[in-house]
């Protein structure tokens, strides 16, 4: 998989477009933002696994620091984000070249934020751009992997659900 990915994003790089070969525009990944940010990149095997590893180090900041009205308080807060760092299959596979670590980064930041906006304390409007901030992050993750459209659904309905607006204002914003 991160094969396909990384020809996709040579062809991107080098001008030839979104192709398999160049020349023939086939689309063969499910992965659009990670094979645009692996273009940026050059392509290259490195960027893969470079961008995948910041990815699963920003997740492990993101567990670390859940909106206030997420947070488990003491010791016990901060087992998520250790466990999470000490499970070899995720520091592996982290850094290997797929779309994993940045589609769960932005899943559960994008939740963290939704459900923060909800439980926050602040002003509403504050609350209002957090909300939205969380919105674009799973928008971010629907174009990462096609599942990100379940999370990116439901935070819609349930903003425009508390909200009373309709959801296709919403899902335009």
């Amino acid at each position: 998989d991160a094969y396909i990915s990384l020809r996709y994003a040579r062809n991107l790089a080098h001008g030839d477009g979104l192709t398999w070969n160049a020349g023939e525009p086939v689309e063969g990944y499910t992965d659009f933002l990670w094979v645009l940010l692996l273009s940026l990149g050059g392509s290259a095997p490195v960027a893969a696994w470079a961008i995948g590893a910041l990815a699963g180090a920003a997740l492990l900041v993101v567990l670390a620091y859940p909106p206030r009205g997420l947070r488990v308080p003491g010791a016990a807060g901060a087992l998520l984000p250790l466990s999470l760092a000490a499970n070899l299959a995720f520091s592996f596979w982290a850094a290997k070249g797929l779309e994993t670590a940045l589609f769960t980064l932005l899943v559960t930041a994008g939740l963290f934020l939704h459900a923060g906006a909800r439980l926050g304390a602040s002003s509403h409007a504050r609350h209002s751009r957090t909300g939205l901030l969380g919105i674009h992050l799973l928008a971010l993750s629907a174009l990462t992997r096609p599942e990100g459209l379940i999370f990116l659904g439901l935070a819609v309905l349930d903003r425009a659900r508390r909200r009373g607006e309709p959801a296709t204002r919403l899902a335009a914003v």
